[in-house]
């Protein structure tokens, strides 16, 4: 819960560079929920306080005092990921009460996933989930068994990462 300590995430400056550089380095990285606001320019508590988190996608992330999203949803990515390619589906849950707010005309502003939730008789979609360099971040909670090309995409980002990073050398 980035949120619950987001005055001491935006202090701790080295922590911050050392993330930040390693993700533009390309290093694979998959962040969710609380992993997207902390990926983000800054978050807005409650009080109205904002804190500077890492900045890799523009967007800001703010609390909420209702839920915003809240259970199990089918995600569809539209695009390559460090999960793996364009197509790519799988289940997830939401739960969080926090809403992005997006800075108009970024390029990771193009959403990465689809997503679909029956609600009773009426079926609901959206679109979440950022990418820029190597690194994707979104509200949904990936329920890893229901796909396991999931982790094992993943997986392969990181092997092709640490390749080329060794070849580099």
């Amino acid at each position: 819960f980035p949120e619950v300590f987001a005055k001491d995430l935006s202090q701790n400056k080295t922590m911050i560079q050392s993330i930040r550089k390693s993700i533009k380095s390309g290093l694979p990285t998959y962040a969710e929920c609380g992993g997207l606001m902390y990926l983000s320019s800054y978050i807005e508590n409650l009080d109205g306080e904002s804190f500077e988190m890492l900045g890799i996608f523009k967007n800001g992330s703010k609390m909420t005092k209702r839920l915003q999203r809240f259970g199990y949803v089918e995600v569809s990515q539209n695009r390559r990921t460090p999960l793996g390619d364009d197509g790519l589906s799988f289940k997830a849950h939401e739960f969080h009460r926090s809403v992005v707010l997006e800075t108009p005309n970024d390029l990771e502003s193009i959403k990465s996933y689809d997503i679909k939730k029956q609600k009773k008789t009426e079926l609901l979609s959206w679109h979440c989930g950022f990418m820029k360099y190597n690194c994707l971040g979104g509200y949904p909670h990936i329920h890893f068994y229901s796909n396991k090309q999931v982790a094992e995409g993943f997986i392969q980002s990181c092997l092709t990462y640490k390749m080329e990073k060794k070849n580099e050398a």
